[in-house]
């Protein structure tokens, strides 16, 4: 009865009038603020609230999508409990564990079921739509990861369910990690799976195959494409990570003993690589090129609320890097470990445990950052993204911790720098960044300041990091807690260094560059993943032939009409004369085009003045 209430078409109608006038009252009165630019859904703002009023309902019904899973898991446990109770020849110790179990289960029951009004509960209505996303509520992790600790006797901890951020719980909840809570320590032995989780005959596990392109780190999942939807690269030769599952509940039991070896498991922890993916809507997608005295060095690409994900590829300190996972028991969901793998059952009897992956997924603004130029050393890369990561949290008055930045594709091959906002909501910063002109020249600046430089004008001017030098007094080596070491970036401690005239070369250019937008804003479409369809357009000048399907990015560009193919990459003089051949001439051309056409290839589409440029029309 309820759902047929909240699913009437003129309940939908009336919120849509009442949603509009809203939004218009908003929006008219942020004009200077809210563009097509930075928000490309208020264009159409009637379409906005007609999408938004007719899926109100399925977000609301999938919000309770968590609770219902979790309370099923409570449920099937005490049923299973309940029958296994009922089996004979059970030795004492198997019906110790089976009276556990069942009290567990009912303590997960109530702790669900619970009816009361305290909105301390983390199941208290309001609370929970705020977690799960539906409701703003920022005081609360979005979205979290639930750790079931057990009660422990009488006078002991209570039952309850712990929360943490998504990507901190796949660490701190990782598979055999020690929890503290209230005096006692717990240890994660079990993930609780959901029936989507799980085959129709429960046997296997419904994972994925993810494939991780080597150039920025971009995710693909299942279907292996072709190029990489975020940077062109191909992915040819790229071996995905098989049975990749999503993890969201885990559960604890007690441990009396923690082991020298436990305590140095804690100590290096787990091994998380941080992938991404943009959104399927290309308007969301802003990109821009970073030039200095015309060389183009530098790429970033913004998108907000981009998919990114964690994955957990095991323990550091594992022997064999190749074997990616942890073991687990299908039928149970229990973690179960090599002899590497201190504090998890090393097996259990009976049942064939199966490798996984564990995977969580958010949305967050996000950008990437790519050099277009020879790769730097990992010193450099290392240097440069923390000290954009701590300037940044200075010229915008963050909160330590607010903007995260991670290595792609990975921490040992740095090809890109991934940014992204970590707190709730975003704090709006990273698109100003990049759409706002001199917000990167002035972290640049302050990123040089914050490392106890001076001179940096001069340095600057004359594009020489041999002109900065330190201030009196700053005791510091290679990075201090003043500059840029932190506690959110400890593991790359080692390698940060800032002396190193790579990343100073880099933060002087970016102090003096030039920002130009990408014309091309549509990454996932082969065609047109250059920009020169869109830029010819723009230019008044003939557009290239369409490109084959598959086309990889830098791929020659035809002009048939013109006899003319246009290359943005070096070609072999083997591919120059099968041109040549064919009646074409060849054009070096950017693989960005830049503000205003090419003066050479001008010339070959027979264009002489700006007026032809303007109308279009090539004259001879």
């Amino acid at each position: 009865a309820i759902q047929d209430e909240l699913t009437k078409q003129s309940l939908t109608d009336a919120a849509q009038a009442r949603m509009l006038r809203i939004l218009n009252s908003i929006l008219d009165s942020k004009e200077a603020v809210v563009t097509k630019d930075n928000a490309p859904w208020s264009v159409d703002r009637l379409a906005f609230v007609r999408e938004t009023a007719q899926a109100s309902f399925e977000e609301f019904n999938k919000a309770f999508d968590r609770w219902r899973e979790l309370y099923r898991g409570a449920a099937e446990q005490l049923a299973s409990a309940n029958r296994r109770s009922e089996m004979r020849g059970l030795s004492a110790r198997e019906r110790d564990e089976v009276r556990q179990t069942q009290n567990q289960a009912n303590e997960q029951l109530t702790l669900l079921g619970r009816r009361d009004e305290s909105s301390n509960s983390d199941f208290y209505t309001y609370r929970y739509l705020a977690t799960e996303g539906f409701l703003p509520g920022y005081n609360f992790p979005r979205l979290p990861l639930y750790a079931y600790v057990p009660a422990v006797g009488s006078g002991g901890p209570r039952a309850a369910f712990l929360q943490r951020a998504r990507f901190l719980g796949i660490s701190e909840f990782g598979p055999g990690s020690l929890i503290y809570h209230e005096g006692r320590a717990y240890r994660v032995w079990k993930a609780k799976l959901s029936s989507e989780s799980r085959s129709a005959d429960a046997v296997n596990l419904r994972t994925r195959t993810l494939y991780l392109c080597p150039s920025c780190g971009g995710a693909h999942e299942d279907a292996k494409p072709e190029l990489c939807h975020a940077c062109g690269a191909s992915l040819a030769g790229v071996a995905g990570i098989p049975r990749i599952l999503r993890i969201d509940n885990v559960e604890t039991r007690p441990t009396e003993r923690i082991t020298a070896n436990d305590e140095d498991r804690q100590r290096q922890g787990f091994d998380i690589q941080t992938v991404f993916r943009w959104p399927t809507n290309a308007l969301d997608l802003t990109s821009v090129i970073a030039s200095d005295s015309g060389a183009q060095f530098a790429r970033f690409d913004y998108a907000p609320r981009a998919e990114i994900s964690r994955i957990n590829n095991g323990l550091r300190r594992r022997i064999d890097k190749a074997i990616r996972g942890f073991k687990m028991v299908v039928a149970t969901g229990q973690w179960v470990g090599d002899d590497f793998e201190a504090g998890l059952d090393p097996t259990v009897e009976g049942r064939h445990p199966e490798r996984v992956v564990p995977i969580v997924h958010d949305r967050k603004n996000l950008a990437i950052l790519r050099l277009l130029e020879a790769p730097p050393s990992s010193t450099t890369m290392t240097t440069l993204q923390h000290a954009l990561a701590q300037s940044i949290t200075l010229v915008y008055q963050l909160e330590e911790g607010e903007i995260q930045t991670e290595p792609t594709p990975s921490r040992d091959d740095r090809k890109c720098i991934l940014l992204y906002e970590a707190s709730e909501g975003g704090a709006g910063v990273l698109s100003r960044l990049i759409k706002e002109r001199g917000q990167l020249a002035a972290v640049a600046r302050a990123a040089l300041d914050l490392m106890h430089y001076e001179r940096i004008e001069e340095a600057i001017a004359a594009l020489d990091p041999d002109i900065l030098v330190s201030h009196p007094g700053a005791n510091c080596v290679k990075g201090c807690y003043r500059c840029l070491l932190s506690y959110y970036n400890q593991p790359d401690h080692e390698g940060i260094d800032r002396t190193d005239k790579g990343a100073l070369t880099l933060l002087l250019r970016m102090a003096r560059a030039e920002l130009a937008y990408v014309v091309d804003r549509t990454p996932n479409e082969a065609q047109n993943r250059s920009g020169w369809w869109a830029a010819c357009h723009d230019w008044g000048i003939p557009e290239p032939d369409p490109a084959e399907e598959g086309a990889e990015e830098g791929a020659p560009l035809l002009w048939q009409r013109w006899a003319l193919v246009g290359c943005s990459k070096t070609i072999s003089p083997e591919q120059a004369a099968a041109f040549e051949s064919r009646g074409l001439t060849v054009v070096e051309l950017p693989l960005i085009p830049g503000q205003t056409p090419p003066s050479n290839l001008l010339e070959l589409l027979g264009i002489r003045t700006a007026a032809d440029v303007q109308d279009g029309t090539p004259r001879a």
